[in-house]
């Protein structure tokens, strides 16, 4: 690599830390463990009372399950490991966007057996 192209990466890299939203901090990498252990947690409960079934003959929350156990772990690494991390954000006008699209999907999906059992009885 040429000396030219070094200096452009460190001036590149000096341009993007200038555009960054100011650090969260470490409260808010505890808060995000917390809840996305409550969401785990929740996803646990819901996947054992829709039925594991057996490994050769897996029930409905069989999936779920897996899923939940690895982001309540994940949330618990998060929660010992992640607290000195500097790659979180304070919140920007760009989280509100975040936070529409997904209030946005949550409404759809709540929708989605409304407008199906309607379109049923049409026809």
């Amino acid at each position: 690599m040429s000396p030219g192209a070094s200096l452009d990466a460190e001036t590149l890299r000096a341009e993007l830390a200038e555009d960054r939203p100011p650090h969260a901090g470490p409260w808010s990498q505890s808060g995000v463990a917390i809840v996305a252990g409550l969401v785990g947690l929740a996803g646990l409960i819901g996947s054992l009372a829709l039925g594991l079934g057996r490994l050769t003959q897996p029930g409905p929350g069989l999936w779920p399950f897996v899923v939940s156990v690895v982001v309540t772990v994940l949330s618990a690494v998060l929660a010992v490991v992640g607290r000195p991390g500097t790659d979180t954000e304070k919140f920007s006008r760009a989280s509100v966007l975040t936070a529409v699209a997904i209030g946005t999907l949550v409404v759809f999906a709540g929708l989605l057996p409304v407008i199906g059992s309607r379109s049923r009885r049409c026809c």
